[in-house]
């Protein structure tokens, strides 16, 4: 995952799906890009980073109206979140925090 953010920071994107959300893939393990997972993110390029949703290609329909219009408005309100409300997040157990060096 944190390769996705890496190529994001690069201007590599998948998908621009407005509104801070974007689609990365990622490869399955020891298959590279055939058969990828594709990974939805709130992303703003040197702020923040959050996954918020992760599929199959082949395995997923497409998403609803309805499910854009949810990822969207948790993704503004994560991205827009203070120092504070991500803190109290992770300590809550809310949200996870994936590290460069493997650790959770």
């Amino acid at each position: 995952m944190i390769e996705a953010v890496e190529r994001a920071g690069r201007g590599e994107i998948v998908a621009d799906h407005g509104a801070g959300i974007i689609e990365q893939r990622v490869a399955r393990p020891g298959s590279g890009l055939a058969g990828d997972f594709r990974l939805l993110m709130a992303y703003r390029p040197g702020h923040r980073a959050l996954f918020l949703y992760g599929f199959e290609k082949r395995e997923r329909v497409p998403i609803t109206p309805d499910e854009w219009l949810s990822l969207h408005e948790i993704g503004a309100a994560w991205l827009a979140a203070d120092a504070a409300r991500i803190d109290g997040a992770l300590k809550d157990g809310e949200v996870q925090e994936v590290r460069d060096d493997g650790e959770c």
